[in-house]
């Protein structure tokens, strides 16, 4: 049996072991996974889903190429981190690698889009290949302030903070709703919802 403890240690060793002989001085290190969380009870609820869509990775560039291309690293790829980003965008990052050109913006036609490149706010899943059971994306929907759901859902919300600061009322002052300007919803597609197959 192999935890993740000891995974994390491994990784610790190997990371030391790069650092403290200068490899990473001339090595993009990218360390990710194939998925997210997918063999816990959480995979069953609805943030579940979310997460399993949603693997770690990360990128560590070499000083000197964060010292060189401020702009790239400091805009486009920190910018890039809240974007829709798929594997097939770190691919063409590789690529990118053996003949840099440079930042800009990507193009949402192509399916891949270098990291080193701002990635567009108006990708979709379509632009990326992701198949719509897979998409993380979220669709946002405007709620009336005013409608009984709204409501409803606004002040569950203030009774649960409550619920949490009650045993620091003296210091803590208890919530009530004043003016409520918008609501909106965020939703997960219906083809993550109903997708099961993994």
């Amino acid at each position: 049996n192999y935890s993740f403890n000891q995974a994390d240690e491994d990784l610790q060793v190997k990371l030391e072991h790069l650092e403290d002989n200068g490899y990473l001085n001339n090595t993009l290190l990218v360390i990710m996974a194939d998925h997210g969380a997918r063999y816990t009870d959480v995979r069953r609820t609805l943030s579940g889903k979310l997460e399993e869509r949603m693997p770690y990775v990360s990128f560590r560039f070499p000083p000197w190429f964060e010292d060189q291309y401020p702009d790239i690293v400091q805009n486009n790829v920190r910018t890039n981190a809240h974007r829709l980003t798929t594997p097939f965008d770190i691919h063409e990052t590789f690529k990118e690698v053996l003949r840099f050109t440079g930042g800009g913006v990507g193009n949402v036609k192509n399916r891949g889009i270098s990291l080193f490149k701002e990635i567009p706010k108006s990708r979709t899943c379509a632009h990326g290949d992701v198949a719509p059971h897979w998409c993380a994306c979220l669709s946002w929907h405007e709620v009336n302030p005013n409608s009984d759901i709204g409501k409803r859902v606004l002040q569950a919300a203030i009774d649960n903070i409550n619920s949490f600061t009650a045993p620091y009322r003296p210091d803590c002052v208890e919530l009530t709703i004043g003016k409520v300007t918008a609501i909106s919803k965020h939703m997960l597609r219906e083809e993550v919802l109903r997708f099961s197959e993994t």
